[in-house]
């Protein structure tokens, strides 16, 4: 396990499920989080449970797909509290649909947010990191971006591409930044039952 203490740690999609499981997870090991997610109310509940356990935790409502949006809070985060040690893009967004009704505007939504939204993310921090000659990236996919079940590949069209693009996306980063010192993990969760489903 890496030490994570005093360790800064930006998770997006953290109001709920896995995302605020991870979060969580990284602040008992003492880390300092910083928490993204578009749903505000419930970013603040889980700011506010963070706060409770005594955990170092810094809020900020984003819409992963706006490009000024993003580069925008990431310079304020490089400013008001840090560099990153830890990038988790975790936020994702992508509905049910099939290769004959699913609307081409939906799947270029669905990759906005959950493939487009990982880099957004990372070009927002990455200079700084490379800067510095240390970091890591965590990507959430999936093993359905790699070869989905007979249900999964039917209906999960979006949902496979978008996770497939994240694997791919993490492997080439990987082989970019290792000369700048900077890792990048991609985690493979099953199928997991959590509110956002």
């Amino acid at each position: 396990m890496l030490d994570l203490k005093d360790k800064l740690v930006l998770v997006t999609g953290a109001a709920r499920g896995i995302g605020r499981a991870v979060a969580f997870e990284y602040a008992k090991h003492g880390a300092h989080l910083i928490i993204l997610d578009i749903l505000g109310d419930k970013l603040d509940a889980t700011a506010a449970d963070m706060r409770k356990e005594g955990y170092v935790v810094h809020a900020f409502v984003c819409d992963l797909a706006s490009d000024t949006g993003i580069a925008s809070l990431g310079a304020q985060i490089i400013k008001d509290i840090g560099v990153p040690d830890i990038l988790h893009n975790n936020a994702f967004w992508a509905p049910q649909g099939s290769v004959e009704d699913i609307d081409i505007d939906i799947i270029r939504r669905a990759l906005d947010i959950s493939v487009l939204g990982y880099l957004r993310i990372i070009k927002a921090f990455v200079n700084d990191m490379m800067a510095r000659k240390s970091g890591w990236i965590v990507n959430t996919s999936s093993p359905n971006g790699i070869t989905p079940k007979a249900e999964w590949a039917a209906m999960g069209l979006p949902y496979n591409l978008c996770k497939a693009a994240d694997i791919s996306m993490s492997q080439a980063l990987a082989a970019g930044l290792k000369k700048y010192g900077i890792g990048v993990t991609v985690v493979y969760p099953g199928s997991t039952l959590t509110e956002a489903i």
